[in-house]
């Protein structure tokens, strides 16, 4: 009798241990917002990875500006979408087959960025505002779309400039936000970026550069 009696005991609290739990994980999920969209500034270093003609160690810099929409898949895990405005320039090598010399020039692109990226988060209490610390990874489609050769006195004929082309890159990246309120965040985080290939060049161009890229970027996000 006394063995049924603890069985029962056992059981009843074991249920009851697990209901406990599954209602924790609920309301932990209920507190966290499904959704969010953001924006952000990312002063960035670029220089050439890779060249079709002559390798070079060229770098810059520049302001990179970005919006994105994030989705929560768990409380562990997390999606997001960008839409990256860029611009690279940099001092570029190349061979002029009319000249048969090689040119000295600055490479000038437009870009647009649709980085797609999944990131594991980690949550900590922090008086009463939440700190999300975030690593991810993911691949980035670049649309160039324009791209100048430039000499000191202007464009060149010796040259001929891809007006267009697209590149594939992936990128890791990983950093904090700080939970202002339940819907509002600031954030900021490290990120690098590599170019490793490229699409639709057009034959004749004379230029075309896989670039690689790092930066600190920070902003604000905003769950609904």
């Amino acid at each position: 009798m006394n063995v049924r009696m603890c069985k029962g005991v056992s059981a009843s609290a074991l249920l009851a241990l697990i209901v406990c739990m599954i209602g924790a994980d609920t309301c932990r999920a209920q507190d966290i917002h499904r959704n969010a969209w953001g924006f952000y500034a990312a002063p960035t270093l670029y220089g050439i990875a890779k060249g079709t003609e002559y390798q070079v160690s060229g770098s810059g810099g520049g302001l990179d500006i970005a919006v994105y929409y994030a989705r929560v898949l768990s409380p562990s895990f997390s999606a997001r979408i960008e839409a990256r405005a860029d611009g690279r320039n940099l001092d570029d090598v190349a061979w002029s087959d009319s000249l048969q010399t090689y040119l000295y020039f600055r490479l000038r692109e437009s870009i647009l960025e649709v980085p797609l990226m999944l990131q594991a988060d980690h949550r900590v209490d922090v008086g009463g505002h939440t700190l999300r610390v975030s690593a991810g990874a993911g691949v980035s489609w670049k649309f160039v779309l324009d791209q100048k050769l430039l000499f000191p006195s202007g464009e060149t004929h010796y040259l001929t400039a891809a007006d267009s082309y697209q590149k594939l890159g992936v990128l890791v990246d990983g950093g904090v936000a700080f939970d202002v309120d339940s819907r509002t965040a600031i954030f900021a985080r490290l990120r690098l970026d590599m170019d490793v290939s490229t699409f639709g060049e057009p034959a004749d161009a004379s230029v075309i550069r896989r670039l690689w890229a790092t930066g600190l970027y920070v902003g604000y996000e905003a769950a609904f």
